[in-house]
């Protein structure tokens, strides 16, 4: 749900194109027309691969911002294996990031509004997800909209503090 500050990032250029790649193909016509040369590609197809989604955001033939998104089991056990969702309400997502050069203009928060309008349109009353807690602008970019803190937790195979947040959609 949108609080009154998520406006605050409309003061930023949103002359974006975002799309959702939902499968390898739609990834290869794509990745000759545009330039993914700071991500890789190797890693896109092996989430493609786990049935994965992709938001892209685009300026012009550059991909900018990258994330991967989970609507089911396997691609969720894949981006983010250590806590439950159930999917017939909820789903997830990680691994997003910004090249620096973009960052500090609100793309995360409005592929984060994307996002929560598409989970939305498939009937997800949830996104359940974890952040760093050193991660300050992905922290800062999630505050513009009514989240709900469920829980912190230590993921103990990199020593690394993480929150669990979950976004409610109003019906």
């Amino acid at each position: 749900k949108l609080n009154k500050d998520y406006f605050k990032f409309k003061k930023f250029d949103l002359s974006y194109d975002l799309e959702i790649i939902k499968n390898i193909d739609e990834f290869l016509l794509i990745s000759s027309k545009y330039n993914f040369s700071n991500f890789n590609k190797e890693e896109i197809v092996n989430h493609l691969k786990n049935e994965c989604e992709m938001i892209i955001v685009r300026i012009l033939d550059k991909i900018v911002h990258i994330r991967y998104l989970s609507l089911n089991l396997k691609s969720k056990n894949f981006i983010e294996p250590r806590f439950p969702v159930d999917f017939n309400k909820e789903a997830t997502f990680g691994g997003g990031f910004t090249l620096p050069e973009y960052r500090r203009r609100g793309i995360n928060s409005y592929v984060i509004y994307k996002m929560m309008k598409y989970f939305s349109e498939k009937k997800i009353d949830y996104m359940v997800y974890t952040i760093n807690n050193k991660n300050n602008a992905s922290i800062n970019s999630h505050a513009g909209f009514e989240n709900e803190f469920i829980g912190k937790g230590y993921i103990i195979n990199v020593l690394m503090f993480t929150i669990i947040i979950i976004f409610k959609n109003e019906k």
